[in-house]
């Protein structure tokens, strides 16, 4: 049973979770493409970070909670300020594992994938729903950490092959690569988050009959 679940079968729940938010997902993505990428050209620093980084919030919430609904009889509120709190005690664990080494920042990101569904659900607190996404992520840890390397792999070639190739090219009618390069990435950017939040309601599609039974036994 969940024990037995692999790869396939966490790919097989995000394509089903995918294709019945496919409108959504790329609303959102050509939103935050588009929208991200005007703010880099004509807004400030501070701005663009500002302004983007909100943008980028309210989707995951919007695109968490709709795609999980799915799996659920009651409607499910957003729960903004547990998202935020959830977002910044995640980033912290999550990027200081990059930074020590990949392998540790994916493990985590995968352990604590399931705490935003969680969080909508079960109404849990934020440290009690990334405990219980810890219980729960266990059997699908490995295929959930190979899924979030293959959604952000693309983004890392293009931010450092792009900003790379633009570089090598400025001052020679670079204004359209700049251009090209600033889409690209936040293409891919958008893309990545989008999919790691749709695998989240997946991945709790696929564990959620389970929860109880697997706190139980690993507690």
């Amino acid at each position: 049973m969940t024990r037995e679940m692999g790869f396939s079968t966490l790919i097989s729940s995000f394509g089903v979770t995918a294709r019945d938010n496919a409108g959504l997902a790329f609303g959102v993505i050509g939103t935050l493409t588009i929208g991200n990428a005007l703010l880099d050209r004509f807004a400030s620093p501070q701005a663009s970070m500002l302004i983007g980084n909100l943008a980028v919030f309210a989707a995951q919430v919007l695109v968490t909670r709709l795609a999980t609904q799915r799996f659920v009889a009651e409607p499910l509120t957003p729960r903004v300020a547990g998202f935020f709190l959830l977002g910044i005690v995640g980033s912290i664990g999550v990027l200081a594992g990059l930074v020590l080494a990949i392998v540790p920042g994916l493990y985590l990101a995968a352990r604590w994938l399931v705490a935003g569904p969680i969080l909508l659900v079960e109404r849990d607190g934020v440290i009690a729903a990334m405990r219980r996404s810890w219980v729960v992520s266990a059997p699908l840890v490995w295929p959930l950490s190979v899924l979030l390397l293959v959604f952000w792999t693309p983004m890392a070639i293009t931010s450092f092959g792009g900003g790379f190739l633009s570089g090598l090219l400025r001052g020679n009618e670079t204004d359209t690569m700049d251009i090209a390069v600033l889409l690209a990435t936040y293409f891919t950017m958008s893309v990545a988050s989008v999919a790691s939040w749709l695998a989240a309601a997946a991945t709790y599609g696929l564990l959620c009959p389970k929860l109880d039974t697997l706190a139980d036994t690993f507690a």
